[in-house]
């Protein structure tokens, strides 16, 4: 069972995670890319996505997989960059993102294994995707208040699990609900909003 690999990784993880020197300088890097540095940004980019790589194959214990881990993480570390609050450790934030990459490609993986003509029928059916939504909801998501925008990010976004989130943000998990009920109220009612406003423009 593949859940058993990750908790091994998960054990092991003092060898490889982030050494204290390494998380002090991306937290550092985070924060200045915040501010519209570039080259801090590019910088970080650059050391995590060596150590994002390392980190999802010794994990997953499969080149291939893990570098479509790597670019996935590496993709939703990019969506999340702006939750980061430069005065908590970087470290928690970072894994219970590139974390969560993991485990949903080795449940990818274990359910393949177990149902292989899933994964043709899959193939089979058409994809759907809706860029258009998923720029309005980014551009929402950017009006919400910090703290609830990070919670939304974060849980329904990114899907980490509640445990996970709330240790990212440094917060109680039912501080965590509260801020993911009041910013998913806040979106609706924004998303409210801008549909009456686009009704309005159409008369």
């Amino acid at each position: 069972m593949q859940g058993a690999g990750l908790s091994r990784g998960d054990q092991a993880e003092n060898a490889e995670a982030a050494s204290e020197g390494a998380a002090e300088r991306w937290s550092r890097w985070m924060g200045q890319a915040q501010q519209g540095d570039r080259e801090a940004y590019r910088r970080l980019m650059g050391e995590l996505h060596d150590w994002v790589g390392r980190y999802a194959t010794r994990m997953l214990r499969d080149s291939v997989a893990a570098d479509d881990c790597a670019q996935d993480a590496l993709l939703a570390l990019h969506r999340a960059r702006h939750t980061y609050d430069p005065r908590r450790p970087f470290r928690p934030w970072l894994l219970a993102i590139v974390r969560r990459k993991v485990f949903d490609v080795a449940r990818h993986r274990e359910r393949r294994r177990e149902n292989p003509l899933d994964e043709e029928a899959a193939a089979l059916r058409p994809v759907e995707s809706d860029p258009t939504t998923q720029r309005d909801l980014e551009r929402l998501l950017e009006r919400l208040p910090p703290k609830y925008r990070e919670a939304v990010l974060l849980t329904k976004i990114e899907g980490l699990a509640g445990r996970e989130a709330a240790s990212a943000i440094g917060i109680s998990q039912i501080s965590l609900r509260t801020r993911v009920h009041r910013g998913l109220k806040q979106l609706e009612s924004l998303a409210r909003r801008e549909g009456s406003l686009d009704e309005g423009n159409r008369v």
